[in-house]
């Protein structure tokens, strides 16, 4: 532990008093010379950015750095954004990767690059695509207007010529639902994409397309078969929250018949199970299941195992649980007649409690979960 404090101390030192492993001083020094900027490609500024990355990454924890308080970089972020829209868009992207991974969140940089990269949008290239999300979703200063431009150009430019590679289109999928952009056309333009790329889809990015794609009620039969087979074949890659939306999708498509291979791996991997995970399960089960199905033995044994692990580890409840994670680990042990596990119920209510129940499909859950437990008289288990 005390490794930990000195380390991080030893970073405060280095940006408290400006200084720096001698390599990086170099690099830091030379973005500091406002002679560099006038190269009309901007080749100087990127390549050093670029060696400042590269060697900040092997000596320095990024996160406890604010480049914006040294003066060199001052100097950066003042001579730099006027140039953009000269330089190629090869140097544009450059500077977004190395930006980001430095975590230079200077407003003024990036509205600058946002612009410079929609003015050059159309020569966007499909292997750029990736690059140029993934910098802008770690920024919070990016605007709805170029996500609007990179789906145009992704429509118009990429398919249905271009077989876009299966982790862009998971990555863009996953950022515009995000950002609440995703619409149905967009959704069944990129459906054939993802069909003509299945090969190349790990179980991460299989869970994920396939949870979305439900949640926004589009696709086709075909689609979802093609999804859950997949989900099928790639389930020893994904980790335990893939598993969950995996498993939680064929409950919601009404496979609840065919989730054995899903539930033993979510038990395989329960020491990475937290609450949201949990609850997502519970809660799913107890709406979508049929009812001859979610009584059986297999399911319920499966239940039961979740329970006794929440029972053992108080972790899971006091790490990071939401109201909403609560209520629905409550909801489905409460249709599920799980009344017999009294100190569980008592950690659960009353961190819900405690949590506040504010919004209004947590309180119609709640109410719910009252309800029923007054049915079976056993009410006392609601404070």
């Amino acid at each position: 532990m005390w490794g930990v404090f000195r380390r991080f101390g030893k970073f405060a030192q280095i940006q408290e008093l400006g200084k720096f492993p001698a390599e990086i001083g170099k690099h830091l020094t030379a973005l500091g010379n406002a002679n560099i900027y006038k190269s009309y490609m901007g080749q100087k500024p990127v390549q050093i950015l670029d060696l400042l990355y590269r060697s900040s990454k092997k000596k320095l924890d990024l996160h406890t750095i604010r480049w914006e308080n040294c003066s060199e970089m001052k100097v950066f972020l003042k001579e730099l954004p006027p140039k953009l829209n000269g330089y190629s868009l090869v140097n544009i992207i450059v500077i977004m990767k190395c930006c980001s991974k430095l975590m230079i969140n200077d407003e003024g940089l990036w509205k600058s690059l946002e612009q410079a990269v929609i003015n050059k949008i159309d020569e966007l290239k499909e292997r750029q695509l990736y690059d140029v999300a993934s910098a802008f979703s770690h920024n919070k200063y990016t605007s709805l207007e170029l996500w609007k431009e990179i789906q145009r150009v992704i429509i118009n430019n990429f398919c249905p010529e271009h077989n876009m590679q299966s982790h862009v289109i998971a990555s863009i999928i996953s950022q515009y639902e995000k950002l609440g952009l995703l619409d149905q056309n967009f959704l069944i333009i990129l459906e054939q994409q993802i069909i003509r790329t299945y090969l190349h889809l790990d179980g991460t990015e299989t869970s994920r397309i396939l949870q979305i794609y439900l949640k926004h009620k589009v696709g086709s039969d075909d689609f979802y078969k093609f999804l859950t087979k997949q989900a099928r074949l790639t389930l020893n890659t994904m980790d335990c929250f893939s598993v969950a939306l995996a498993l939680t999708s064929y409950v919601k498509l009404l496979k609840g018949d065919q989730v054995d291979e899903f539930e033993k791996h979510i038990l395989l991997l329960s020491h990475h199970a937290n609450i949201q995970i949990i609850g997502s399960i519970f809660y799913n089960y107890a709406k979508h299941m049929p009812v001859p199905i979610k009584k059986n033995t297999e399911r319920r044994r499966f239940m039961q195992e979740l329970i006794e692990l929440l029972e053992s580890n108080n972790r899971i409840i006091d790490k990071n649980a939401t109201t909403k994670d609560l209520v629905f680990t409550l909801y489905g042990m409460s249709v599920g007649n799980f009344f017999d596990k009294k100190e569980i119920w008592k950690k659960i209510s009353e961190k819900a409690t405690r949590l506040g129940i504010k919004n209004k499909e947590d309180k119609f859950l709640f109410e719910e979960i009252e309800r029923i437990l007054k049915e079976n008289g056993v009410e006392s288990l609601i404070q």
